[in-house]
């Protein structure tokens, strides 16, 4: 029964966000992906294309000099059309970022892009698990 509910949800999520990929300022896509954060507050990788999550490969930020939402997705539309949420544990802020995706073949490709975007860690999106990329870091 839970099940049903949670398909339910998503279902209606979809349907209320059908029209998010145009370019009407971003506004309902932004709308639908701050919706999709509440529904999901401890992280997800979604493809703003087809705003279904991204489940397998690398994930790894873009450094933005603007972490804002509508900035974030003015970026990812330029860019990898992928945007990520997640909790700062350092901070208790839940974050966005404008993400690449590497598929699990490009590892090292991966971890170079984050070194050079300056980031602390890389997500691996099937083992659902955070690759720390600087030494003393748990």
């Amino acid at each position: 029964m839970q099940r049903f509910y949670l398909i339910l949800l998503l279902s209606l999520l979809l349907f209320t966000c059908y029209s998010c990929g145009n370019n009407n300022e971003n506004e309902e896509l932004i709308t639908c992906i701050e919706t999709y954060a509440r529904q999901y507050p401890d992280g997800f990788t979604l493809d703003i294309i087809t705003l279904r999550p991204v489940r397998e490969g690398y994930a790894v930020e873009y450094s933005l000099s603007d972490t804002s939402l509508p900035y974030v997705v003015a970026h990812a539309l330029a860019h990898d059309k992928v945007v990520g949420g997640w909790l700062d544990p350092e901070t208790n802020v839940f974050a966005y970022g404008s993400t690449r995706v590497y598929p699990e073949n490009q590892f090292t490709e991966a971890v170079a892009f984050g070194l050079s975007n300056n980031q602390k860690a890389i997500y691996d999106l099937r083992k659902d698990s955070t690759i720390y990329l600087v030494f003393g870091r748990p």
